[in-house]
């Protein structure tokens, strides 16, 4: 696999070897992980306009606490984008991911069994923390994966 040297105008431009079978299973599963991680994003932001005709009759919360509870998940969610840039530089972005996930099932799960309004609002928080702090790590580590050549080459 040798370098081919292209000269147009005057300019010599060194173009990447070309690499065989592009898509490797890395890159895809990088690809997914990083689907997912803006799927969820999207998800749990937009969710609670379904689950507040529930929450209301469960909680009987007024429009004030819909607010709150509908509200919280985004106070999390810039938490979790500041401080998550920072850990991902620190501990490295695997382990930012790492922490990320279980931050994402705790919070989940602490959100279903809920038993106040303010135990909620809490735990919409918490899982908050993870939809602000998912997205950066997850986008900058897939870009990174594609083989050896191949990246910036996918047209």
């Amino acid at each position: 696999m040798a370098a081919t040297t292209i000269a147009s105008a005057g300019t010599a431009r060194r173009r990447a070897p070309s690499v065989e079978g592009r898509l490797t299973g890395l890159l895809i599963a990088a690809a997914v992980v990083s689907a997912i991680s803006a799927l969820l994003y999207g998800y749990d932001t937009g969710i609670i306009s379904g689950a507040l005709l529930q929450i209301r009759g469960d909680f009987h919360t007024g429009s004030g606490w819909e607010q709150i509870i509908a509200s919280s998940i985004l106070t999390g969610a810039v938490i979790g984008a500041l401080s998550c840039s920072r850990l991902s530089e620190r501990w490295g972005r695997r382990r930012t991911i790492l922490l990320v996930s279980a931050v994402f099932v705790v919070g989940a799960l602490a959100c279903s069994v809920a038993p106040s309004k303010w135990t909620l609002s809490v735990c919409r928080v918490v899982l908050g923390f993870a939809v602000g702090g998912g997205p950066r790590p997850c986008r900058c580590t897939s870009p990174s994966w594609p083989p050896r050549g191949a990246a910036g080459s996918w047209s």
